[in-house]
């Protein structure tokens, strides 16, 4: 629960110097630093229940208009010159949500320490010209990547620039030919396991955290949607040191900090770059309890220049962990009595509407190896859906 002298009683402002936090997603980022001793201020756009609980205060912000997620700026803005002003600031730190809209994170930095790649270089990495240029000046290999769309378009991807989380990526033969170029770009549907690597840098070295296997929702129009993932997974050594060179030299090159990660498809022994989320991402969460004082704690450190001893290595006895969203089928409304399991988080509060399609919560799970960890999280979604006390919207 929040304690109220920890607040003005005019202005909802924290009275103790706080990090903001912001995300599309923020609980994870608040939760991490709760484990660390850190305070935070989060806005995000759904102001979950638990978010609630980790943060010293919490808002949602608005949705913006269109078709694509996102924080309408303005009033992002307005909460967090109001609830975390630069004077009781201890630092900025973000998540997904400001690859398409870097002028949001520009302004939202000023006067703030950013702990976090700064938005030049954001920018930079969510260019595909100058992401998958850069790849190949340093001889990374990726999928064939091109601004103009393919004839015949059979077996490419078609990716909106700056978008996160798999929603904007659909078959190239779908996309609108008019608008795809100035906005995406198209990429060769290829083979492969879809993996993504979590890894602290500190500008010029890396420590990688973990590997996980992507979990996408396979159907529907929005088949590619990230909907989960399980790690840590082992790779080849061969695979690891090849990743790990890569890594190496594009941290090098590009300055990166913080707790970033790389997607990439896995081919028998043959990585291939897919992109490079410049942030946390959601994968913290399957390491995250396995980090003293947190990944959060260790984001800050490598912002600073201090990445973990060789010694900081995840407990040999943690099971491997798995999460995945739960999506409404259905527009629904949160009854005041509906009850969530303990393993699932991102919790919507009562009385929320939640449009179809979209998350409802997030369920946990773990395992002694990621078919035990996939086969309970199928058990908990399942029984998550048939549990929950939600009713039709209205």
């Amino acid at each position: 629960m929040l304690q109220a002298d920890r607040f003005s009683q005019d202005d909802g402002q924290c009275l103790q110097p706080c990090f903001l936090v912001v995300a599309h997603s923020a609980r994870l980022l608040a939760q991490s630093a709760a484990r660390g001793g850190h305070r935070v201020c989060a806005l995000d756009l759904f102001n979950d229940a638990d978010t609630g609980r980790f943060a010293l205060a919490s808002e949602a912000v608005d949705w913006r208009a269109g078709e694509d997620a996102g924080f309408e700026r303005e009033d992002l803005l307005r909460r967090a010159e109001r609830l975390c002003p630069p004077p009781r600031c201890l630092g900025l730190v973000y998540g997904a949500g400001f690859e398409d809209d870097i002028e949001a994170l520009q302004r939202l930095a000023d006067g703030r320490e950013l702990f976090g790649n700064p938005p030049g270089l954001v920018a930079r990495l969510k260019d595909p010209t100058e992401f998958f240029g850069l790849l190949d000046r340093l001889s990374i290999p990726h999928p064939p990547t091109r601004l103009t769309r393919p004839e015949p378009p059979q077996g490419w991807l078609y990716k909106r620039s700056g978008a996160a989380g798999g929603s904007h990526v659909i078959d190239a033969q779908e996309a609108d030919a008019d608008r795809a170029a100035p906005t995406g770009y198209f990429q060769r549907h290829a083979r492969g396991r879809s993996l993504s690597l979590l890894f602290l840098a500190d500008g010029r070295r890396v420590h990688v955290v973990g590997i996980s296997r992507q979990l996408i929702r396979g159907a529907g129009e929005r088949r590619y949607t990230y909907a989960g993932a399980v790690g840590p997974i082992e790779l080849p050594a061969a695979v690891s040191r090849t990743l790990q060179q890569a890594l190496q030299v594009l941290v090098a090159h590009t300055g990166l900090v913080g707790c970033n990660s790389v997607d990439f498809l896995l081919d028998g022994e043959r990585p291939a770059f897919l992109e490079i989320n410049p942030r946390p991402s959601a994968t913290m969460d399957l390491y995250d309890e396995d980090w003293p004082g947190g990944l959060f704690n260790a984001h800050l450190q490598a912002c600073r220049g201090l990445l973990p001893g060789r010694s900081v290595r995840r407990h040999a006895t943690a099971a491997v962990r798995a999460h995945g969203i739960v999506y409404a089928s259905a527009r629904l409304q949160i009854a005041p009595e509906t009850r969530f399991p303990a393993w699932c988080s991102d919790i919507p509060r009562p009385g929320s509407d939640v449009a179809i399609d979209t998350p409802i919560c997030t369920v946990h799970a773990g395992g002694a190896d990621p078919s035990a960890a996939l086969r309970q999280l199928g058990r908990r979604r399942r029984q998550t859906h048939l549990g929950l006390a939600c009713e039709p919207k209205r």
